[in-house]
């Protein structure tokens, strides 16, 4: 709505490092270290003053609202200790690492389930089967930094990928690891 502040505020590159609470980009879910990326169905190269630009043309030319697109920051969380309390699952198509559920401990740390683990330690997780995630997380030592991504329209679906998987350090139940 263009009528209405958006009420976030960008360094040069577009990047959120404000949400105005209760502003419309904090009503639509905008996070700092989220980076404008599209305008009126337009890519953003020049950060913000083209940003800036492209809505007070929209303005002048009469728009009530204007459609926009973001790449929303990634969530680097740190755990201190074992269990980690998510489940993964490795979708071959997309090729992530998606997490399908996530305990209390882990979503207060910011991990929300259908994100992408992408990265351990700062380590991207590249062409890693689900098995080398899991053998991985299991040998890291502590703490680790595991950085979260969100991602759109991707699911994990429960087949033979082995998909269900609680990063734990329980041994008594089957689908654990510990």
């Amino acid at each position: 709505d263009l009528s209405l502040p958006l009420g976030i505020g960008f360094d040069d590159d577009g990047v959120a490092n404000k949400i105005g609470d209760g502003m419309q980009g904090a009503k639509l879910g905008i996070t700092k270290g989220s980076q404008a990326r599209i305008i009126g169905g337009r890519e953003l190269t020049k950060g913000t003053k083209q940003l800036v630009r492209r809505i007070q043309k929209a303005k002048y030319k009469g728009f009530k609202d204007i459609l926009m697109g973001f790449a929303v920051a990634p969530a680097i969380v740190e755990f201190e200790d074992r269990p980690f309390g998510i489940t993964i699952g490795v979708d071959s198509v997309a090729g992530l690492c998606l997490i399908r559920a996530a305990n209390d401990a882990a979503s207060n740390k910011g991990v929300k389930i259908g994100s992408a683990l992408v990265a351990i330690n700062n380590e991207e997780l590249v062409d890693m089967t689900e098995a080398d995630i899991a053998q991985r997380l299991r040998d890291i030592a502590l703490p680790v930094r595991m950085t979260f991504q969100e991602v759109g329209n991707v699911e994990v679906s429960g087949d033979a990928s082995g998909a269900d998987r609680m990063l734990s350090s329980s041994e008594d139940e089957a689908p654990m690891l510990p």
